[in-house]
C-alpha cells in the first residue's frame, strides 16, 4: 500500500503554479520532488487517463498547490515527468504519510466509492508502471537578483 501511495503521489507531483514554502535557513530556495516514470510498451495512454481523471482532481482537491506534469513528445527514456513543491522542504522526507497524501488518497478514496476501490486503482496503475526514480531538488533564487548562479 504505502509504494502505491509513494508511486501515486509521485506521479501526482501535478498541479498549479505556486511556489514552495521556503527554507527555513535559506530565504533564497524552493525545494522540489521531482518524479520520472516510465511505463510498459503500450500503457502510457491507460496510465495517463488515471491520472488525469483521478490523481490530478484529487490532489486539487487536497489542495496540492503547485503540481507540474511533462509528458516527453520526442521519446527517451521517461514517459512522465512530475514536478511538485515541497512547501516544507526536506523536512516532507520525514512524513511516512503527510497530511497531504492522507487528504489525497480520502479524495481519490471518496470519487471511487471507498479505500477498497481506491487500492484497487492503485494496482490497476501500478501494473502500468515499467519503473520510476525521485529526486529531491533545490531552486535557487537568488541568482536572478544578482545575475550570478551561487554553488
Amino acid at each position: 500500500m504505502q509504494r502505491a501511495v509513494i508511486a501515486g503521489l509521485a506521479v501526482i507531483g501535478l498541479l498549479g503554479l505556486a511556489p514552495a514554502a521556503q527554507d527555513g535557513a535559506n530565504t533564497n530556495v524552493n525545494w522540489y520532488s521531482i518524479t520520472n516514470v516510465d511505463y510498459y510498451p503500450n500503457k502510457a495512454k491507460d496510465a495517463l487517463k488515471i491520472v488525469y481523471d483521478h490523481f490530478v482532481p484529487a490532489a486539487q482537491t487536497a489542495g496540492m498547490d503547485g503540481l507540474r506534469l511533462f509528458e516527453y513528445a520526442t521519446g527517451g527514456e521517461w514517459d512522465l515527468t512530475v514536478i511538485f513543491p515541497m512547501k516544507e522542504g526536506p523536512a516532507e522526507m520525514e512524513w511516512e504519510n503527510s497530511p497531504e497524501d492522507v487528504a489525497w488518497m480520502k479524495a481519490i478514496a471518496e470519487k471511487l466509492g471507498g479505500m477498497e476501490e481506491f487500492e484497487e486503482l492503485m494496482g490497476e496503475y501500478l501494473s502500468m508502471v515499467k519503473r520510476y526514480d525521485r529526486h529531491i531538488a533545490r531552486e535557487r533564487t537568488d541568482w536572478m537578483e544578482t545575475k550570478t548562479p551561487r554553488r
